[in-house]
């Protein structure tokens, strides 16, 4: 049985990393009971056959002992013509998703180096997150 790819995963690069500690915050154990609300933004260009995809997060706020913004660019390729509501749902969910682990390890990576226990983001659900996302547009839109 032979499956076959709509698109292909060509790369990815981090295009933006901001770190800074929270030199007032006091607490060392901190990430082993931290609850963080990461903000997640996908955003995408489309330019012939390729797909360029934004996946950017941050922290902040005076709980957590670091601001962290880091803004990673996924590079897809694509094999076949697509509407822009089917690329919006596709950047969103799917090629999200495949990014998704690569941002988790810079992230753990960088807590670590930081002095600190890894950062282990949790798994995301992106269908549930777009769906949200859809039902926010369209009571704006009313």
């Amino acid at each position: 049985m032979s499956v076959t790819n709509n698109f292909k995963f060509i790369s990815f690069k981090i295009v933006r990393l901001n770190y800074s500690q929270n030199q007032s915050f006091k607490n060392d154990s901190v990430t082993k009971s931290l609850e963080i609300s990461p903000n997640f933004n996908v955003a995408y260009k489309r330019k012939e056959s390729t797909l360029f995809v934004d996946l950017s997060i941050k922290f902040d706020g005076p709980k957590i002992p670091f601001s962290l913004q880091i803004v990673m660019n996924g590079l897809f390729e694509l094999g076949y013509d697509i509407s822009d509501e089917e690329i919006d749902q596709l950047a969103n969910i799917n090629l999200a998703a495949i990014l998704f682990p690569f941002l988790r390890e810079v992230v753990a990576d960088i807590t670590i180096k930081a002095g600190f226990a890894p950062l282990l983001l949790p798994p995301i659900n992106f269908v549930e997150v777009y769906q949200k996302n859809q039902e926010k547009k369209n009571l704006l839109q009313e």
